[in-house]
C-alpha cells in the first residue's frame, strides 16, 4: 500500500434489494475480499477502489439494512460501524422507484452525523414507471448532501459518484451540510431535557458530545428516549462511565412518561411516526408522475386475473380448465400407464 496516497474510507449503507452491491463491485472490482465481521455471522465485504487518483480509497460493505435502530445484528453492525469507525464518507444507496421506503434509513444515517452522499439508483426503472425525480430538491431538503442519480448494472452515473465522494471526503468539516429533523415541540422538549442530562453525566468534555446541542448528544438523546437503554452510553462514553449512569436514566424515565401521555403510545413509536410523516412529505416534493407508467405483460394480465369483475369469473374458468384436464385429458395417459403396470411389469414381477 503507499502510505503517501492520502486514505479514504467510505461506507456502503441501504436497504436490500437497492443494487447497493452492485455499487460495490462497480466500485472495486476484483480488489476486494470476504470475511465475517468480528464475533458475528454476517459477512463483511471489504474492497479498494481503483478507479480514483490521487487517494487510496477503502471501501467497505454495510450490511443491507432498513434501519439504524437495535433490532438485528446487520441493523448492529452497521449503525456501530459508523458510530465508531467514522469513515470519511458513507455512500447511501436508495432505490429511486421506492425512494420513499428507503428514504427512512437516509434521515437516521444523517441523525448519526455521516457524512452522507446519496446515491439514487435505478432511474431507469423510475422512469418506466412514469416518475421524475427532482435530485436538486432532495438535495435542498436533506441539509445540501450530494444526490447523484444513477444506473449501477450500467456503470451511469458511476463517476459522478466517485466525484461527490471525493468532495465530500475533502470539505472541512464545518462546511459539511447540516440536517436536523424537527420532531415537534413536545419531542423537541424532551430531547433537550435528555441531552443536557446527559451533557451533564459525562466524567470530562467529550469531543462532539459535551455540548447538549451537539448532532452526536442529539442522536443518543434520542436512542435513549426510543428505548434502548445504556448502549448508547456504551458507544459515546469510556467504559469506566458507565458505573454511574443515574443523572441519565431518571431524565430519560420522566421524558417517556412525559411523551407516553401526550401520544398514548410508546415513546419509540410516536418518534418512528415523526421520521415517516418527514419522509412521506419529502417524497411528495421531489418525485413526480410525469406520464403514465408503461405497463409490461405481467402489468396487463395482473389487471386482468385481478379485476373487479373478471376476475372472478377468470378464476372460475381456470378452476374448470384445470378440472377438464385431469379428468378427461389426462385419462388416455393414466389408462396406458395402468395397462403398463398391470400388464408386461406386473406379469413380470409375478413370474420372480
Amino acid at each position: 500500500m503507499d502510505m503517501a496516497r492520502p486514505q479514504i474510507t467510505v461506507a456502503l449503507a441501504g436497504n436490500p434489494n437497492t443494487g447497493k452491491s452492485t455499487v460495490f463491485n462497480a466500485l472495486t472490482g476484483l480488489q476486494q475480499h470476504v470475511a465475517n465481521w468480528p464475533g458475528k455471522t454476517v459477512e463483511k465485504k471489504e474492497g479498494t477502489c481503483t478507479r480514483v487518483s490521487g487517494a487510496q480509497m477503502t471501501v467497505v460493505d454495510l450490511p443491507g439494512t432498513y434501519s439504524l435502530s437495535a433490532y438485528s445484528p446487520e441493523e448492529v453492525i452497521a449503525r456501530d460501524y459508523i458510530l465508531q469507525e467514522r469513515p470519511q464518507v458513507v455512500i447511501n444507496v436508495v432505490d429511486a422507484f421506492n425512494l420513499e421506503r428507503n428514504l427512512y434509513l437516509t434521515v437516521q444515517l444523517l441523525e448519526l452525523g455521516a457524512n452522507l452522499v446519496l446515491a439514487v439508483n435505478m432511474v431507469d426503472m423510475a422512469d418506466a414507471a412514469g416518475l421524475q425525480l427532482d435530485c436538486a430538491r432532495l438535495s435542498a431538503l436533506l441539509g445540501g448532501i450530494a444526490v447523484v442519480p444513477m444506473v449501477a448494472r450500467r456503470g451511469s452515473g458511476l463517476d459522478e459518484l466517485l466525484s461527490s465522494v471525493q468532495a465530500a471526503a475533502h470539505a472541512p468539516e464545518d462546511s459539511r451540510p447540516a440536517f436536523r429533523l424537527d420532531y415537534g415541540r413536545e419531542i423537541e422538549a424532551e430531547i433537550a431535557h435528555v441531552g443536557a442530562a446527559y451533557a451533564r453525566s459525562l466524567p470530562a468534555p467529550a469531543a462532539g458530545v459535551d455540548d447538549q446541542a451537539s448532532p452526536l448528544t442529539r442522536w443518543v438523546a434520542l436512542k435513549l428516549l426510543e428505548g434502548e437503554g445504556e448502549l448508547p452510553l456504551a458507544l459515546m462514553q469510556p467504559a469506566a462511565a458507565l458505573a454511574a449512569p443515574a443523572p441519565v436514566l431518571p431524565a430519560v424515565q420522566a421524558s417517556q412518561q412525559r411523551l407516553r401521555q401526550f401520544y398514548g403510545d410508546e415513546v419509540d413509536i410516536a418518534i418512528t411516526d415523526q421520521r415517516y410523516g418527514f419522509v412521506r412529505g419529502l417524497a411528495r416534493q421531489v418525485i413526480r408522475q410525469a406520464r403514465p407508467a408503461r405497463l409490461d405483460l405481467t402489468d396487463r394480465i395482473d389487471g386482468v386475473v385481478t379485476h373487479r369483475w373478471l376476475g372472478i369469473p377468470f378464476f372460475l374458468g381456470m378452476m374448470y380448465l384445470i378440472f377438464h384436464v385431469v379428468q378427461n385429458v389426462s385419462t388416455p395417459y393414466l389408462d396406458w400407464v395402468d395397462g403398463v403396470i398391470n400388464g408386461p411389469i406386473g406379469v413380470g414381477s409375478a413370474r420372480f
